[in-house]
């Protein structure tokens, strides 16, 4: 069985992150951006080669993945519909959220809550319970990079908590 987690300054379990600059450390090898733009280069043999920037952020401050066994990295692309929740879940691995367009209201099991919009990004430890809602009058975009065991869900659902009937 494999432990992943996430090490911060933050004793907070959802970490925000000031967007501007390039996406440091988690070990992501690749950036995102806010906004798509492709940019075309020529490798010496002359083969093209595409590359897209999907989003960009900057890590405030020391977060590092400790990991032992086999991690999946799946990067997915997420659109929600105005008025739309996710309804109260943890996820089985710490993941990095990039919100693209619109903004994303997510709620803490006390009830506290933070909306994220473009070019804000988040980190959510592995187990941690919350509920995210689209709470604009347009669609809202993000960026996630989960980082779990093989084949691993990505979404686990949880129960209310009793102290915030957020749904």
């Amino acid at each position: 069985m494999t432990r992943d987690t996430w090490h911060s300054r933050s004793r907070n379990r959802v970490i925000p992150i000031l967007a501007a600059g390039a996406l440091v450390g988690a070990g992501v090898a690749a950036s995102l951006t806010s906004s798509a733009q492709p940019a075309r280069a020529a490798e010496p043999s002359g083969v093209p080669l595409l590359s897209e920037v999907l989003g960009k952020a900057t890590v405030d401050g020391e977060v590092h993945l400790h990991h032992r066994g086999l991690t999946q990295v799946v990067v997915q692309r997420l659109t929600v519909a105005p008025g739309v929740g996710s309804g109260w879940h943890s996820h089985p691995g710490p993941h990095l959220v990039l919100v693209t367009s619109g903004h994303s209201t997510v709620y803490e099991t006390d009830c506290s809550r933070h909306t994220y919009g473009p070019g804000d990004a988040f980190l959510v430890e592995a187990g941690h319970v919350h509920f995210a809602r689209n709470e604009g009058n347009t669609p809202q975009a993000q960026l996630v990079v989960h980082f779990v065991e093989p084949d691993a869900s990505l979404f686990v659902p949880e129960p209310t908590p009793r102290h915030c009937a957020v749904h």
